[in-house]
């Protein structure tokens, strides 16, 4: 009976595996070439990492299968679907996108079915946090990208001139004496948004007691206006290095340091933020 019973589980494992494994090979190829989704790779290690910390009391939660889990498990299949169609007739990451959130709402469905709603209640987080690793609809990201980028040009543009550099905006174009910035999508923020995004999330649910929600929200969120007010002020910093010194300054290693460093600045107000709410709540 032990043996007919495991049958089960390793059926439906392998049965995600053959349905799934084309679509980790398309997310792999997007964590390689895509800056904004290298932290792809982590993603399934730290919603590993969420499961085994819940490890104690999901060995003490008793089993209710449920067939409400074949709902999601349905559903799950018919989006698994739908991506197929969309790549065979869209470019780009829209099929992608559809397929990939398929898959925590699949594995969802799997355990309520095999294991119960309770099951679910401890697992939710991680499995929802597998969502951090699938690629936006290249329409979404260009409406996020524009209005950052914009924001952007605006905040830097008003931080020169009130650090006595001649300077005007046209458009996401930074026009200074000696050269114009632009303020190109790479510029935008949008990389480091949704990097520092799961990140702080992670965090959230890693560091904040599971009893403060609000607090995890918080910390969650919060990786919003760090991403983007640190971001304004790496082209700001960009701006008036190349003023004083030069277009290298827009270029090259310089570029890519100041890029490192923002980044590094931005984790470090999170980290001080996280730091200053476990002290809060003792």
């Amino acid at each position: 009976m032990r043996s007919s019973g495991a049958l089960l589980p390793i059926c439906m494992a392998g049965l995600i595996a053959w349905l799934y494994g084309p679509v980790f090979r398309e997310l792999w190829e997007v964590w390689e070439t895509d800056p904004s989704y290298s932290h792809g790779f982590l993603i399934p290690i730290v919603a590993g990492y969420m499961i085994w910390i819940k490890w104690t009391p999901l060995s003490r939660t008793d089993r209710a299968p449920s067939f409400w889990g074949a709902l999601p498990v349905a559903v799950s299949l018919c989006l698994l679907l739908v991506g197929e169609c969309l790549e065979s007739v869209v470019a780009g990451t829209g099929g992608l996108f559809v397929k990939g959130i398929s898959f925590p709402l699949i594995l969802s469905g799997l355990v309520v079915l095999l294991l119960g709603p309770s099951f679910l209640g401890l697992l939710g987080i991680p499995l929802s946090y597998l969502l951090f690793m699938v690629p936006l609809p290249g329409g979404i990201f260009k409406m996020l990208t524009m209005p950052l980028q914009d924001y952007t040009s605006r905040v830097t543009t008003s931080a020169l001139q009130l650090s006595g550099v001649p300077s005007f905006r046209e458009g996401n174009v930074i026009v200074l004496p000696s050269l114009s910035l632009g303020v190109v999508e790479a510029c935008s923020g949008i990389r480091s948004l949704i990097t520092l995004l799961a990140l702080a999330s992670a965090a959230a649910v890693l560091l904040i007691p599971s009893d403060r929600r609000i607090a995890q929200v918080f910390v969650a969120l919060s990786a919003v206006p760090i991403a983007i007010l640190t971001n304004a002020f790496r082209v700001t910093i960009t701006g008036l290095m190349c003023h004083y010194w030069g277009t290298a300054c827009a270029q090259g290693f310089y570029h890519d340091l100041a890029g490192w460093s923002v980044f590094v600045l931005a984790m470090s107000l999170l980290g001080i933020e996280v730091w200053l709410l476990r002290k809060l709540f003792g």
